[in-house]
């Protein structure tokens, strides 16, 4: 009997024991912290909890694309220009088109007429004889040629007096080498401007002569055929010399008549200008 109450004494106890952990603890007394309730909602987070899933977007961030700024266009390049200017003679522009002259200058008897005054090379006043101004123009235009011209000149009476054999840069040892070359030149003979023209023409590099005269030829071709016979000659002499087309501009000094008539037909048959000068 004695062994049946203990028996059941242990079960009721045991019974008690497991009663008592199912059951909720009550809050502490002094007001402690609550127990956390029990999630309502099984299957979510419960209140207080972080899903770290629900803090990756849905889809990859879309980040802004700036707008490309078109690059600024170089400014345009500055256009390059000769900073030379042409060389000139009685103030008229000489246009080459392969950088090259050949001065002619007539030095026949006739240039020794005619006493004027002129401005020299150095600004000065003098008075002088048609060669005398002549010479100091072709002295300033020599002078204005640019470093990069090559130029030549020659005399002539009834004979022709080449000053170079050939063309020479336009630098400053043969200007001033030119220079000194028509300071010497004097009024002598008749006029062979035919012959004058064609020896010039003969250098195929040239393509600008300047031809100063005083007026018509009369020895060197044509000489039995009249005044103008003989003009025609040295006119057709110097065109058929003219192979490469070189440009011809004829300055006539004091020239008048058929002299004039003369040095305006030689410019207009090689695409040259005539002007007169005195």
């Amino acid at each position: 009997m004695k062994k049946a109450v203990l028996a059941l004494s242990f079960v009721l106890a045991m019974s008690s024991f497991a009663l008592a952990q199912t059951m909720p603890t009550p809050p502490a007394a002094g007001g402690g912290a609550a127990a956390t309730p029990a999630n309502p909602n099984p299957g979510t987070p419960a209140t207080g909890t972080i899903d770290k899933n629900l803090d990756l977007p849905m889809e990859a961030p879309k980040v802004a694309t700036p707008t490309p700024t078109p690059p600024t266009p170089p400014d345009p390049p500055t256009p390059v220009t000769n900073p030379q200017q042409p060389p000139t003679i009685y103030g008229k522009d000489l246009k080459s088109e392969n950088g090259t002259v050949f001065y002619v200058i007539d030095i026949s008897g006739s240039m020794g007429w005619d006493v004027g005054q002129y401005t020299t090379p150095d600004g000065k006043t003098a008075t002088g004889c048609r060669l005398d101004r002549a010479k100091s123009e072709l002295t300033k235009s020599v002078l204005s040629l640019p470093q990069n011209f090559k130029f030549n000149m020659l005399s002539y009476d009834c004979g022709t007096y080449p000053w170079m054999g050939s063309m020479v840069p336009a630098d400053a040892g043969n200007k001033n080498a030119a220079v000194g070359w028509i300071s010497q030149l004097q009024p002598q003979g008749a006029t062979g401007t035919g012959p004058a023209g064609a020896a010039g023409l003969s250098d195929r590099q040239n393509k600008l002569m300047v031809l100063l005269t005083d007026g018509a030829p009369n020895c060197g071709a044509g000489d039995e055929s009249g005044d103008q016979g003989c003009m025609d000659a040295h006119r057709a002499m110097i065109d058929q010399g003219n192979t490469q087309h070189a440009v011809i501009n004829v300055f006539g000094i004091g020239a008048t008549g058929d002299f004039k008539a003369f040095c305006m037909a030689v410019a207009s048959d090689n695409a040259g200008s005539y002007t007169d000068v005195r």
